[in-house]
């Protein structure tokens, strides 16, 4: 049995997440559990899409599914904000959704400003899970340092601003250029090959894959509150199934498949099952 919710979620990595892991508090998960529990209850956005080959990745969208509905048992009022790749993953299942245009669009134009969102969400805390952000040119870049800016909303700029407004903030990322690595831009910079995301969150969370490191605070969640919060597994596998009928791809291979980050279903089930069993 592994010894903590880190140890499960740290298994098969090969991308550097296992060098960046020393760096992090010891007790991660169970400390972002903490002050999650600690908020006021009121809305509580989630983000998540990551572009890849015209459409979202199913590394991140699974992950947010079952911490909006952690979210909800625990009372908050949990706000899916994305882009328009990832959008429609989510509504139609009884989820409040909000999507951002992209800064290109004639839609953003009439935004007044990010800021402008941040005060219509009003929130009490706010959540990314694998959902790119800036780096230090100010552009958006993939694993392999291709630019998707076009293809990316600026949703990272609301974390941004959230210590202006002491709103609590949790970042989830598998990679380096995602929201909230900007916590440990220096140590990416140092021994990975990338430009790190810069933009940070209260709170980091890394895991393998970006879908476990969620499943690991939901269940840390739990823990913290004696509470039963996680749905069943069967409820991963109906929006699994769901977002790849809806054209998902995965992260690496770029494919339409049923896999995340190149691990099969079974994997992700798997993990899942896991991370559930951990007391």
């Amino acid at each position: 049995m592994a010894g903590s919710i880190e140890d499960i979620v740290m298994q098969y990595g090969s991308r550097g997440m296992n060098t960046l892991y020393p760096f992090l508090p010891k007790e991660s998960y169970r400390k972002a559990a903490e002050d999650i529990l600690k908020l006021s209850r009121g809305n509580f956005p989630v983000t998540t899409g990551f572009y890849a080959k015209g459409a979202g990745e199913t590394d991140g969208p699974l992950g947010a599914w079952i911490l909006i509905q952690v979210f909800e048992k625990l009372g908050f009022l949990p706000i899916l904000v994305t882009d328009q790749y990832t959008y429609y993953y989510f509504s139609g299942e009884k989820v409040k959704c909000v999507r951002v245009p992209l800064r290109n669009s004639r839609e953003y134009n009439k935004i007044l400003s990010m800021e402008t969102i941040l005060g219509r969400l009003n929130p009490v805390g706010m959540l990314s899970v694998e959902r790119c952000g800036k780096n230090g040119d100010g552009d958006y870049t993939n694993m392999k340092g291709e630019s998707i800016g076009i293809h990316t909303a600026p949703i990272d700029e609301l974390f941004e601003l959230a210590p202006k407004y002491g709103i609590k903030t949790f970042g989830i990322g598998d990679g380096g250029n995602e929201i909230g690595m900007g916590k440990l831009s220096e140590e990416i910079s140092r021994y990975l090959s990338l430009s790190p995301c810069i933009v940070k969150t209260d709170h980091l969370l890394i895991a393998t894959v970006s879908n476990w490191a969620a499943y690991g605070l939901g269940r840390a969640l739990e823990v913290v509150s004696g509470k039963h919060l996680m749905p069943p597994v069967n409820d991963l596998k109906y929006f699994f199934d769901r977002i790849v009928r809806m054209g998902s791809v995965d992260g690496i291979t770029g494919e339409n498949t049923m896999t995340v980050d190149g691990f099969p279903q079974g994997k992700e089930v798997e993990m899942y099952l896991e991370i559930l069993s951990f007391s």
